[in-house]
């Protein structure tokens, strides 16, 4: 009895873990955060950690 609901007990676990592993391959993965900004008075882009624009020389 005890073995029965063992094995009763690993084969549901198994299904629902097959389940979920296929519904998180729905989702697709977050897009990567951006690595540059847009200047405020050229537009041109820019990376995060520039003091100034590098098409117009204006400090951002």
């Amino acid at each position: 009895s005890f073995i029965n609901d063992v094995i009763g007990f690993v084969i549901i676990a198994f299904v629902i873990f097959l389940i979920v592993k296929s519904v998180n391959r729905l989702y697709k993965d977050p897009p990567p955060p951006p690595n540059t900004k847009d200047c405020q008075y050229c537009l041109t882009a820019i990376p995060l950690a520039a003091s100034k624009c590098a098409a117009c020389c204006s400090q951002v």
